[in-house]
């Protein structure tokens, strides 16, 4: 049933929305058209829940109510400079785009992407990181977003400690190829943990 009205989903939520915001303002004229919002907003609540399928304003909390991994994994960018040695990429160099809002897009597109095209993204993380390195030896920061407030601009909503914090955390020399590596643990013993490298720049 639910995937038969699957083409039409937008459409639905749309009428759950209209409905809510018309009860909504008929609901001050009587205590009955308050109570018919209440209860409406009630049903379509438990019917979101019911079916997990959300309906702004009613939300399914799939954040908070699914049931965990035994794992967990994290992607880093790791830069790999003119002498062949590794280090890893602070995300603050992908300013002023949002770190968390890219890690979700790479893991959701990056790979199943065609080769050119992650050759193409990875060169861009490159040139990123390049600059983001020039900037943190020079200025002490390697992201764009606090260049007028400072320490007093607003945090990101979800973010990583820092990675770099001293001229020590980067390398000397250049940045000249990317590599995507995956570190998964088990959330029980995490120092169980195993490294993959998903994908590696010429």
């Amino acid at each position: 049933m639910i995937h038969a009205l699957a083409p039409y989903k937008e459409l639905i939520r749309a009428a759950f929305f209209a409905a809510f915001f018309l009860l909504g303002m008929r609901a001050r004229r009587s205590p009955r058209a308050t109570m018919a919002f209440i209860a409406y907003t009630i049903a379509v609540s438990l019917l979101v829940g019911l079916t997990q399928l959300e309906a702004w304003p009613f939300s399914n909390w799939a954040l908070v109510h699914s049931l965990r991994q035994p794992t967990i994994n994290r992607w880093d960018f790791v830069g790999i400079d003119a002498n062949e040695r590794a280090w890893v990429i602070d995300p603050r160099v992908l300013e002023p785009i949002a770190p968390e809002e890219f890690d979700t897009w790479m893991r959701m597109k990056f790979l199943r992407m065609t080769p050119s095209e992650r050759d193409a993204v990875a060169a861009d993380l490159i040139h990123r990181a390049e600059e983001g390195r020039q900037r943190f030896l020079t200025a002490g920061r390697p992201g764009t977003d606090p260049w007028l407030l400072g320490p007093l601009a607003a945090p990101r909503h979800f973010h990583r400690a820092p990675i770099w914090r001293s001229a020590s955390d980067v390398p000397t020399v250049p940045f000249r190829r990317f590599r995507l590596r995956m570190t998964e643990w088990e959330i029980e013993q995490p120092e169980r943990s195993t490294e993959r490298v998903l994908y590696e720049s010429r």
